[in-house]
C-alpha cells in the first residue's frame, strides 16, 4: 500500500470510514533514527466516531473531543466523545458543547488518567483537511499555556463523493504542532484491560 492509497475500515456502523496511510516521523534523540508518530485508537472509540457520523447526517458538521494517553512516540485515543446536547452544528461549522466535553474529560481522568489529546469533526461538504478556521483553533490551543499542548490531534471525517461513494467517509488524522499540520496513520487497537 502506498502513502496515497485509501484503506477502508469498517467502523462497525452503517457507514464505512476509511483512513489513509501516512509517513510523518519524529527523530528519536537516543538513536537519531526517524520513527513514525503513532496515533492509535481503540476499536470502541473508532466505532463511536462512526456512529456519531451516521447519526449526524450528511448536512451538518458534528464532532467531539479525543481523550487518551500520550508518549514521546505518539498517543492512544481511548475515548472519542460526541458533540453534546448543547453543541452548535452548521453546514460549515461546529462548536462542541463545552460542559459535555468537560464532563467526559473529568470522567476519563478519574477512570484511567486519560487527558485531552485533540478533537474530531466532520466536513460534510469538503475534503477532510483542516480549514483556516480549524487551523486558527488549533493554533489557539497550542499557544494556550494553561492547556500545555505540544501536539494536537485532529481527526477530520469528510465525504468521499469525489470517489463516487456518497455514503462513505474518509477520515484523516492530522498531527498539529507549532510547525504545522501533517497526516499520520491511524492504527486500530483492541481495548487494554
Amino acid at each position: 500500500m502506498t502513502d496515497d492509497e485509501v484503506r477502508p475500515i469498517d467502523g462497525g456502523t452503517d457507514r464505512d470510514i476509511a483512513t489513509t496511510a501516512g509517513n510523518d516521523a519524529f527523530t528519536d534523540e537516543t538513536s537519531g533514527e526517524a520513527e513514525p508518530f503513532r496515533v492509535e485508537i481503540t476499536l470502541k472509540s473508532f466505532d463511536a466516531i462512526g456512529e456519531e457520523v451516521r447519526l449526524g447526517g450528511p448536512i451538518l458538521e458534528t464532532g467531539g473531543i479525543l481523550l487518551g494517553h500520550e508518549s514521546r512516540a505518539g498517543c492512544r485515543i481511548t475515548l472519542a466523545g460526541g458533540p453534546g446536547p448543547a453543541a452548535t452544528r452548521e453546514p460549515l461549522a461546529f462548536s462542541r458543547d463545552l460542559a459535555h466535553a468537560e464532563t467526559l474529560a473529568d470522567q476519563a481522568w478519574n477512570h484511567d488518567r486519560a487527558i485531552w489529546l485533540g478533537e474530531w469533526h466532520t466536513h460534510p461538504y469538503s475534503p477532510p483537511t483542516p480549514s483556516e478556521t480549524d487551523m486558527a483553533a488549533y493554533a489557539r490551543h497550542l499557544a494556550d499555556p494553561d492547556l500545555g499542548f505540544d501536539t494536537f490531534i485532529s481527526i477530520i471525517v469528510g465525504r468521499m463523493t469525489d470517489l463516487g461513494q456518497d455514503e462513505a467517509a474518509l477520515a484523516l488524522v492530522w498531527v498539529v504542532d507549532r510547525r504545522g499540520a501533517r497526516t499520520t496513520p491511524l492504527l486500530l487497537v483492541e481495548e487494554t484491560p
